[in-house]
């Protein structure tokens, strides 16, 4: 190997969950649950975003479904057979070294008191659990709290459009990530 050349390991295909907490008849006023990062992933900016949750699908995971509700239990703290967990689409995603990996994105209705507090059980990435009305997500997104991968899925999922790639900025009701 040259001298000063990094090494890129290929990156795992992702599993997605768009939580969706209760339904509210204007979509602005949707709730969603959000993760809350541990850290600022090293960016040096002390932000600590906000994003659905999801991860890598591990070579263990006998299925992609079993991978979303292994990601889900370790974040949330919701063991999988208390949430249905729908198969909605499937996005390319172009990664550093040239690496282009699938990310599926599930859907999760939660029917949960408004008070209802979570537990991770992955304290090492996540943070904190917080449930956000729709309006609230797009004003954080604006001031950059908001990871993008995530706005642009939760657009993708309100537009119904099931493919396509998470490095194209997304469209909805006038706002662009």
């Amino acid at each position: 190997m040259e001298k000063n050349k990094i090494s890129v390991k290929p990156p795992n295909d992702g599993v997605l969950a768009i939580a969706l907490v209760g339904l509210s008849e204007e979509i602005i006023d949707q709730q969603f649950l959000l993760i809350q990062d541990v850290d600022d992933h090293g960016l040096g900016d002390g932000l600590r975003k906000f994003g659905i949750a999801g991860g890598g699908i591990e070579k263990s995971d006998a299925t992609i479904v079993a991978a979303m509700q292994r990601e889900f239990d370790e974040e949330v703290g919701i063991k999988y057979k208390k949430v249905l967990f729908k198969k909605f689409g499937c996005y390319k995603k172009n990664r550093f070294g040239g690496y282009t990996n699938d990310n599926h994105l599930f859907i999760i209705k939660l029917n949960f008191p408004p008070n209802q507090k979570f537990s991770t059980n992955d304290t090492a990435e996540v943070s904190d659990i917080h449930v956000f009305k729709l309006r609230e997500i797009i004003s954080m997104a604006k001031a950059g709290m908001v990871h993008e991968g995530s706005i642009r899925l939760i657009f993708l999922y309100l537009l119904g459009i099931k493919k396509g790639s998470l490095n194209d900025p997304v469209t909805w009701n006038g706002y662009t990530f």
